[in-house]
């Protein structure tokens, strides 16, 4: 199912880059205070034993390793592409788009 939803950007989000790519680290910068807002409530992901944890280790492939290049490269034999994840903070964030982030938040 997909849903085509119009959306305006809150007021005093104005100063969000306007990239149109997907992120997979959490917002450092001080300006985009609420993204981070967002992405620490909405986008990190938390294991659960009865629902990604059912055998021991997550499913999803939570958490992450670091990966400080910003090309995504596969890793190894997986089917899994490693993206920039910069430091351990990252190992759990959900990707997320910025623009789409602050205007859901």
């Amino acid at each position: 199912i997909t849903a085509s939803i119009p959306g305006t950007v809150k007021p005093g989000c104005e100063h969000l880059p306007p990239q149109d790519y997907t992120r997979y680290e959490k917002p450092t910068n001080a300006a985009e205070d609420d993204l981070l807002y967002t992405v620490c409530r909405k986008q990190l992901h938390t294991c659960r034993a009865n629902a990604c944890c059912e055998s021991g280790s997550c499913n999803q492939g939570f958490p992450m390793s670091v990966h400080p290049d910003r090309k995504a490269t596969q890793e190894g034999t997986q089917l899994r592409w490693a993206y920039h994840r910069p430091n351990e903070d990252s190992a759990n964030v959900v990707p997320y788009h910025p623009g789409v982030a602050v205007m859901w938040g």
